[in-house]
């Protein structure tokens, strides 16, 4: 699967290519210009293939520009889901540290003397609450 960084590179490929091909006929009119070909029927044919072949080109590069939004949309979703769970890690690294704290005191005759003074408290209070995983992302995205 494409990574971020991936999607985001073929988003700026997609776009550049987009911009090309809304170039490409420009050197191809400015050739037919009015003084190459004045009337008769090549004319009305070179004028309709270009017409055609300019429009189809169009349709290219909207389709081009519609894959760069497409990418740019996956790229996102990849820095969320990368950034989704690297907070869950660092809760879930937090919630460890909790529940090695809590299993201590759990563990511990109560009024013993704890680290940093202080004497435990008969009652432990509620054991920490594990961390939510997030939702798994779309199965194109790679983090």
């Amino acid at each position: 699967m494409p990574t971020e960084t991936e999607f985001e590179e073929a988003r700026v490929r997609f776009e550049t290519a987009a911009d090309e091909t809304d170039e490409v006929l420009v050197p191809v009119r400015q050739a037919n210009g009015p003084d190459v070909l004045t009337g008769g029927a090549l004319t009305a044919d070179v004028d309709a293939f270009i017409d055609t072949t300019g429009n189809e080109l169009a349709g290219a590069a909207t389709e081009l520009r519609e894959l760069a939004d497409e990418c740019a949309r996956r790229a996102e979703e990849c820095r969320q889901a990368a950034a989704a769970q690297a907070e869950y890690l660092a809760n879930l690294a937090a919630y460890e540290e909790a529940s090695a704290d809590y299993e201590e005191r759990v563990a511990a005759p109560p009024g013993r003397q704890i680290a940093g003074g202080g004497l435990l408290p008969l009652d432990p209070g509620p054991a920490p609450t594990p961390p939510t995983r997030p939702p798994a992302p779309p199965p194109y995205v790679e983090i």
